[in-house]
């Protein structure tokens, strides 16, 4: 029996906090959890998206760019969607490889070890952006924004339940 594993990377675009991993593997019709940790930096990473892609056909969705040429401003894609989602106050980084180098880098190290990005191929890496995919699906509208002194102050009173 074939096995498929499906790997989310909650990518820090940066090196000193931890990548977020989550892995699943298809079972039949059903797909069970594998694991879910945390990562420290790009071998740790790299490790184990090899263990799995050795174990089955792998499929890794990072949520940063995979393709970057820019090395300022803001890539094309990140212009629309930023565009399209305004409303939702959901936008873009500004994704480029000047301030942003570890995204693009990263995807370079994951292609070397043999995944493609081309997403019908067995071992793939593609990029996603879920943000919007929970406004779009749930109706959600997450604000990534530090919360004011008064709200944190809201936040340790107890409820008068």
């Amino acid at each position: 029996m074939s096995r498929t594993f499906f790997v989310g990377i909650d990518l820090a675009w940066g090196y000193r906090r931890p990548d977020g991993v989550c892995v699943m593997e298809s079972k039949g019709s059903q797909v069970v959890l594998r694991e879910i940790t945390l990562s420290q930096g790009d071998q740790a990473l790299l490790s184990t998206l090899e263990g799995y892609r050795s174990s089955g056909a792998c499929l890794v969705a990072m949520d940063a760019p995979v393709i970057c040429p820019n090395t300022s401003g803001a890539r094309p894609v990140d212009r629309v969607a930023s565009k399209w989602f305004a409303s939702y106050k959901c936008g873009c980084y500004p994704a480029n490889r000047s301030q942003h180098p570890r995204p693009p880098d990263l995807a370079r190290k994951i292609t070397q070890l043999g995944f493609s990005l081309n997403p019908s191929a067995k071992h793939s890496l593609f990029e996603v952006y879920p943000h919007p995919t929970m406004v779009r699906w749930f109706g959600l509208c997450l604000l990534y924004t530090s919360p004011s002194p008064r709200d944190r102050q809201k936040s340790r009173m107890p409820s008068s339940a």
